[in-house]
Protein backbone atom coordinates (compact mmCIF):
# COMPACT_ATOMS: atom_id res chain seq x y z
CA UNK A 1 0.00 0.00 0.00
CA UNK A 2 2.80 2.31 0.34
CA UNK A 3 4.64 1.98 -2.55
CA UNK A 4 1.05 2.69 -4.24
CA UNK A 5 0.99 5.83 -2.30
CA UNK A 6 4.64 6.71 -3.25
CA UNK A 7 3.95 5.98 -6.90
CA UNK A 8 0.26 7.84 -6.86
CA UNK A 9 2.81 10.79 -5.65
CA UNK A 10 5.44 10.60 -7.86
CA UNK A 11 2.92 10.61 -10.74
CA UNK A 12 1.24 13.88 -9.33
CA UNK A 13 4.79 15.42 -8.76
CA UNK A 14 6.02 14.54 -12.28
CA UNK A 15 2.48 15.85 -13.82
CA UNK A 16 2.49 18.83 -11.92
CA UNK A 17 6.92 19.16 -13.08
CA UNK A 18 5.32 18.95 -16.94
CA UNK A 19 2.69 21.20 -16.58
CA UNK A 20 5.04 23.48 -15.36
CA UNK A 21 7.47 23.47 -17.82
CA UNK A 22 4.72 23.94 -20.58
CA UNK A 23 3.83 27.31 -18.69
CA UNK A 24 7.51 28.28 -18.89
CA UNK A 25 7.83 27.74 -22.13
CA UNK A 26 4.81 29.62 -22.89
CA UNK A 27 6.23 32.73 -21.79
CA UNK A 28 9.45 32.36 -22.73
CA UNK A 29 7.91 32.03 -26.38
CA UNK A 30 5.15 34.97 -25.67
CA UNK A 31 8.07 36.80 -24.57
CA UNK A 32 10.45 36.12 -27.61
CA UNK A 33 7.67 37.16 -29.96
CA UNK A 34 6.97 40.55 -28.20
CA UNK A 35 3.65 39.77 -26.85
CA UNK A 36 3.85 42.63 -24.46
CA UNK A 37 4.79 45.07 -27.34
CA UNK A 38 2.09 43.62 -29.78
CA UNK A 39 -0.86 43.64 -27.23
CA UNK A 40 0.36 47.31 -26.08
CA UNK A 41 0.93 46.03 -22.60
CA UNK A 42 2.65 48.32 -19.63
CA UNK A 43 6.14 47.89 -19.45
CA UNK A 44 5.79 45.99 -15.89
CA UNK A 45 3.38 43.75 -17.30
CA UNK A 46 6.12 42.03 -19.29
CA UNK A 47 8.70 42.61 -16.36
CA UNK A 48 6.05 40.35 -14.28
CA UNK A 49 5.79 37.96 -16.66
CA UNK A 50 9.66 37.38 -16.83
CA UNK A 51 9.54 37.14 -12.94
CA UNK A 52 6.77 34.46 -12.61
CA UNK A 53 8.57 32.58 -16.03
CA UNK A 54 11.72 32.77 -13.41
CA UNK A 55 10.24 31.97 -10.15
CA UNK A 56 8.92 28.41 -12.37
CA UNK A 57 12.46 27.61 -13.78
CA UNK A 58 13.45 28.13 -10.03
CA UNK A 59 10.49 25.66 -8.80
CA UNK A 60 11.71 23.31 -11.81
CA UNK A 61 15.66 23.36 -10.76
CA UNK A 62 14.46 23.03 -7.13
CA UNK A 63 12.20 19.99 -7.69
CA UNK A 64 14.90 17.96 -9.89
CA UNK A 65 17.74 18.75 -7.28
CA UNK A 66 15.79 17.30 -4.73
CA UNK A 67 14.99 14.07 -6.86
CA UNK A 68 11.18 14.67 -6.65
Amino acid sequence: MDVENRLQKIEAEVHQIKMLVWVVLGLVLALSLGLPQVLDLPEHVGLILVALALIAVIYLLVMAASGL
